[in-house]
């Protein structure tokens, strides 16, 4: 194909560890492991880098829409495509970052990766601290999924609290990592240096504190930021983007993640778009205590560069899967694990469910080797809702090996 040529480095191994971390040596002053958050993800033994099957480069061409990369903090793992920047990285990752972060591209890949990486440390925690629920592993059925809902949220208000909040709103990332990015914040615009701003408004806001991850998971729960109301967002820029952004992002989260756990679920559970984006219980007196023991943890963790690990990760084996009776939803399912689908299956798919697994098919192919004049059949088969079209006129092209490492139920949602 004619495009700009990327930088090859060797790659790592499918699934490295923190054992295997490769030569640390000293840091370069502009290594993004000066990100002490990013570092702990190469520090933590519960944690494990796989590579997939996947061609990353068919996202940065906009062939695909979405990144196809996948999340799935029951595994314990931070997953990342082939040929992506992050993996172009990962072997240099203790010298400078910046050959490798052309356009600022790098870094919000890597952010992502420290996010993910709090997924999982929260899940690890939830398992821990609250073992009766059997979160991650006990059958999701009607009778524990809002529980179940609760804890994931909680895990997303872990993994923005820690990163975006306590972290970068508080530095100027340029300063930490000297590179010339200009990335702020990752997933919300707050930042403390506003914080006056914020306090005309809501004189009692404390985001630098522990309590705050209660805070801003009662608001991912029921859309409610208590001391702000409309009128303020009308008088604030500053406030409105940030705040309204929230709320969007808090309901779009309470919408996926029911529809993944409903996926998972062992029970045949439906729901309406009125219960996908319903409030969530979260005034219980266990889910009260579990948020405040992490936040304090998760405080300890970001503030004191503690690791705060709790322990062996989640047990692969045991942890939650669709059933695999269950009708294939590529939103939910890596296509690289999956046995081959039916053509009446596939036409059967909503729309949605169809575009998620074509990306997952296009990705699958060698960017580099893929012929120009064969693009069209892409759109062929989105026009048809038909995967047998590249069966048949894409035979013998060159797809990508799947990671070892690899497990059949990831998240694709972006």
């Amino acid at each position: 194909m004619d495009h700009a040529p990327l930088r090859q480095v060797p790659l790592p191994p499918a699934v490295m560890s923190a054992d295997e971390a490769g030569n640390a040596g000293a840091l370069h002053p502009e290594s993004l492991l000066r990100i002490p958050l990013l570092s702990q993800v190469f520090d933590d033994p519960a944690i494990a880098i796989v590579r997939r099957g996947i061609d990353a480069r068919w996202k940065y061409e906009e062939t695909v829409e979405t990144r196809v990369d996948g999340f799935n903090p029951l595994r314990s793992a931070v997953f990342i495509g082939t040929h992506s920047r992050l993996d172009r990285w990962l072997p240099h990752r203790h010298g400078s970052a910046r050959p490798f972060n052309e356009g600022d591209a790098l870094m919000p890949e890597a952010l992502f990766c420290a996010h993910d990486y709090l997924h999982s440390w929260a899940y690890h925690w939830i398992d821990r601290l609250q073992p009766g629920l059997g979160f991650g592993c006990s059958p999701i059925t009607t009778a524990n999924f809002e529980d179940m809902v609760f804890c994931h949220i909680l895990s997303e208000a872990v993994a923005t609290v820690g990163l975006d909040y306590w972290y970068l709103s508080t530095i100027d990332l340029n300063e930490v990592v000297p590179v010339g990015t200009v990335q702020k914040g990752l997933t919300v615009s707050y930042r403390e240096e506003w914080s006056e701003e914020y306090r005309r408004f809501n004189p009692g806001l404390a985001v630098q504190h522990p309590a705050f991850l209660g805070q801003l998971t009662r608001f991912y729960c029921d859309g409610v930021f208590v001391g702000f109301d409309v009128r303020d967002l009308q008088r604030s820029p500053a406030l409105h983007n940030w705040i309204v952004h929230e709320l969007s992002y808090g309901r779009l989260q309470r919408r996926y993640c029911r529809q993944w756990f409903a996926y998972l679920s062992a029970d045949d559970i439906r729901l309406s778009d009125k219960r996908l984006d319903a409030p969530i219980a979260c005034d219980e007196a266990w889910k009260q205590r579990l948020v405040g023991e992490i936040g304090e943890r998760l405080w300890a963790k970001v503030k004191q560069g503690e690791m705060c690990a709790a322990g062996p990760r989640l047990d692969p084996e045991r942890s939650w899967r669709a059933p695999v009776k269950r009708a294939p939803d590529f939103r939910f399912l890596n296509l690289n694990r999956c046995e081959p689908v039916s053509p009446a299956a596939v036409k059967s798919m909503p729309k949605e469910a169809f575009e998620f697994l074509l990306r997952q098919y296009v990705a699958r192919f060698d960017y580099e080797a893929f012929p120009a004049e064969a693009l069209g059949v892409f759109t062929l088969m989105r026009e048809e809702q038909d995967l047998s079209i590249g069966d048949r006129l894409l035979r013998g092209i060159k797809r990508l090996p799947q990671g070892a490492a690899e497990p059949r139920d990831l998240f694709l949602y972006n």
